[in-house]
């Protein structure tokens, strides 16, 4: 979904722009979105079901993931120049938009997928294969954390690959493989 990157890695990927005053200030401000999302998702699913709040979320996701990476290509945190003190964004007015859909899908995560995955998870499963297959896709799940959270300074470094904010087209296609789980498997 791109939230492993988003959470832990937002404070290096804005440092790459000097036109933000404190990026350990938006990285504390994502986090508060977050807890406060969160409690969010407990009177939708139970309003609206959680295929609904999956799919609303999804979508969210998806349109937060895409714009973000449409904005920091063509304006944002890679158009830039290099001065004495550092590199400078262009357009800060294209970042703090970066920031908003950063925001903006931290929101939509935590409101839909972050929680009702688990709850998800332990009810598309056979009870005979439950337990086992619970574990597996929680493992599962926290493989792919650790080889997002490895690849993620490899793909965004200045370094290396200097992708940027072409990673959001790739966590933007994931959540659109996400939104077709939930459209397929998830009951409701």
């Amino acid at each position: 979904s791109g939230i492993t990157f988003i959470l832990f890695f937002t404070n290096r990927f804005l440092e790459s722009s000097e036109s933000l005053y404190n990026p350990l200030l938006i990285t504390l401000i994502l986090a508060i979105v977050n807890v406060c999302s969160t409690p969010l998702s407990l009177w939708t699913v139970d309003r609206f079901g959680r295929r609904y709040v999956l799919l609303a979320g999804t979508g969210g996701m998806i349109a937060s993931h895409f714009i973000n990476a449409i904005v920091g290509v063509t304006v944002g945190i890679d158009k830039g120049h290099q001065e004495s003190s550092g590199w400078i964004s262009n357009n800060s007015h294209a970042v703090n938009t970066q920031v908003a859909m950063m925001a903006l899908f931290v929101f939509f995560y935590a409101s839909s997928w972050g929680p009702t995955s688990w709850v998800v998870v332990g009810e598309i499963f056979h009870p005979m294969d439950r337990s086992r297959a619970v574990g597996y896709s929680i493992a599962g799940q926290w493989f792919f954390k650790l080889v997002i959270t490895a690849s993620c300074p490899y793909v965004t470094g200045k370094d290396h690959g200097h992708q940027q904010s072409c990673a959001f087209f790739l966590w933007g296609s994931l959540c659109v493989l996400s939104l077709g789980f939930a459209y397929v498997f998830v009951p409701e």
